[in-house]
């Protein structure tokens, strides 16, 4: 789990796969900030930057896809709280 207790604030998420290639989802890129939505293998930094401040909670889901596999992880993002679930 991620927590942002501000806007603006930034958190790192790497991603390592032996696969060709990653893709991150974002479906809320109105107010989130990806330094990177897709990579080659190997091992990648992406920043995430929460860019506009709310008093009300704010969710969503970002999916990571590696290959041609199903997606292996989901980011659950809010300006609050930011929670990181990988699955096999």
């Amino acid at each position: 789990m991620l927590s942002f207790r501000k806007a603006e604030e930034q958190k790192i998420v790497t991603i390592e796969t032996n696969a060709d290639s990653w893709s991150i989802e974002n479906p809320a890129s109105d107010w989130l900030d990806l330094s990177g939505s897709s990579g080659s293998g190997g091992m990648s930094n992406v920043t995430l930057s929460v860019t506009s401040k709310t008093i009300t909670e704010r969710t969503t889901t970002l999916t990571i896809t590696a290959g041609n596999t199903t997606p292996g992880a989901q980011i659950v993002v809010s300006p609050a709280i930011i929670r990181i679930f990988v699955q096999y």
